[in-house]
């Protein structure tokens, strides 16, 4: 027969024993809420400043992708920061959004963002 051994507890003030408090119906002492509440707010924080999922960095954009789609050859797959740079591109000719939405194929409300992410402006 095998024995078990449990491993300790983590102790009060951090976010397992602030877990364990909330699992057992406790109210979480003042440490682990302090422990808790510092987690949440370094991990908002964190997800504020990354970059979303997906979005490649600026030198793996492929710049004859961009120049093709800004043409509107819409066969070339573009990622996001792709788009962004053939919106920049179209605008730099002076169309309007309009044609941002008719060229990358996307919808209105896609092309008004990315017209704000390409001209620098807050949507």
């Amino acid at each position: 027969m095998t024995t078990t051994t449990r491993r300790p507890f983590k102790p009060c003030g951090t976010t397992a024993a602030y877990d364990r408090h909330r699992r057992h119906g406790e109210t979480p002492c003042d440490a682990c809420r302090t422990a808790y509440v510092t987690n949440r707010r370094e991990r908002r924080q964190a997800a504020r400043t990354a970059p979303p999922a997906g979005i490649e960095a600026e030198h793996e954009i492929d710049e004859i992708a961009v120049e093709r789609a800004a043409h509107g050859d819409t066969t070339v797959p573009l990622n996001h920061a792709e788009r962004v740079a053939a919106a920049r591109q179209i605008l730099a000719w002076g169309h309007t959004r309009t044609e941002i939405a008719r060229r990358l194929r996307v919808s209105g409300t896609a092309a008004r963002t990315l017209q704000a992410l390409a001209t620098g402006a807050s949507t």
